[in-house]
């Protein structure tokens, strides 16, 4: 139970009642780290410091979090007559802190790619390009820590709205890569298909699931903006390449959009069969990784495959609805 008090500008006070059974009636450390579960679900904080040292007296436990320019002061109540809620149970197989990873170990990773090149190169499937992807992956991924730690940095609803145009005109430009159509006469097209169901799901999640303080949190909107679009750009370039493969067998233009939005639904609709019987996705494993409750974490996953298989419709419908007459012409 939350009760919130305004003590001042840069400071609120959380009072908390938290529940327990014998053995974690008296322990304060059970009750901060419940505390801290439900503030990351509740009230969208990502990272906490506590200071100073835990001061108990009784049942009850004061600590100070310091979030930003904002100071927050906790009292916990240890009762026994309510039971902790799932969502903030801790377990002792959870931290805080992910393993790093060397180089070193990180190479051994580059076997199976090695594996799969060798294969492409002796089947004569062009593996240059293989290897360029995988080139554009590690130069991308790495320019991407150093960029993002910026963003986060700056706080800024320019730069938040600036990299979140980069990122859906990109989308766009590469869901073309697969047809054979010229990328520039459909252009427009595919960012009218990504933008509205994009940006509306975007919108949906950040301020009616999340609703996050302030709207352009970086650390949020960027990562979910990422997988909105990459599943949107993903369904347009199957449904782009699969229209044109099934006009070429002289198919009428409402068969082969049909036939064409079923294909590009399938990698998303296997996922959700899949997922948490086949597969832990990986947002779910990062979260549990460091720290969060699989419950909080199984919350998280099912909002991002409602966002992903959302995208990936709307985007894969809307684009076939738009380049009719560009096929109609052929």
């Amino acid at each position: 139970m939350w009760r919130h008090d305004k003590t001042g500008p840069a400071e609120s006070v959380y009072r908390i009642c938290a529940g327990g059974d014998h053995r974690t009636a008296g322990d304060p450390t059970f009750f901060v780290q419940c505390a801290m579960c439900n503030l990351q679900r509740l009230r969208g904080v990502a990272h906490w410091e506590v200071r100073p040292e835990f001061e108990t007296y009784k049942k009850h436990c004061w600590f100070a979090v310091a979030m930003g320019k904002v100071h927050v002061r906790f009292e916990i109540r240890a009762h026994r007559l309510f039971p902790c809620p799932p969502a903030c149970t801790t377990y002792p197989w959870m931290n805080s802190t992910i393993q790093n990873i060397p180089l070193a170990n990180l190479a051994l990773a580059f076997i199976p790619v090695l594996a799969v090149i060798v294969i492409i190169w002796k089947w004569n499937l062009g593996y240059k390009n293989s290897l360029y992807a995988i080139f554009r992956m590690l130069l991308q991924l790495l320019l991407i820590g150093f960029f993002l730690a910026y963003i986060f940095d700056a706080d800024s609803p320019l730069i938040v709205v600036a990299v979140l145009t980069v990122m859906l005109f990109s989308s766009s430009w590469i869901a073309l890569r697969t047809m054979t159509i010229s990328r520039k006469s459909l252009f427009l097209k595919s960012l009218g298909a990504i933008a509205p169901g994009g940006i509306f799901i975007l919108f949906l999640t950040t301020a009616g699931v999340l609703r996050l303080e302030p709207w352009y949190s970086p650390s949020y909107v960027v990562p979910l903006a990422g997988m909105i679009f990459a599943s949107a750009m993903n369904s347009v370039s199957l449904a782009g390449e699969r229209l044109e493969a099934e006009m070429k067998r002289d198919l009428s233009f409402d068969e082969a959009r049909v036939i064409a939005l079923k294909a590009s639904l399938i990698p998303i609709t296997n996922s959700l069969f899949a997922v948490g019987l086949v597969s832990i996705p990986g947002m779910m494993t990062g979260q549990i990784l460091s720290g969060v409750s699989p419950f909080i974490a199984a919350r998280y996953q099912i909002m991002v495959m409602c966002m992903i298989f959302g995208s990936a419709g709307i985007s894969a419908a809307t684009f076939l609805a738009l380049v009719r007459s560009d096929f109609s012409r052929r």
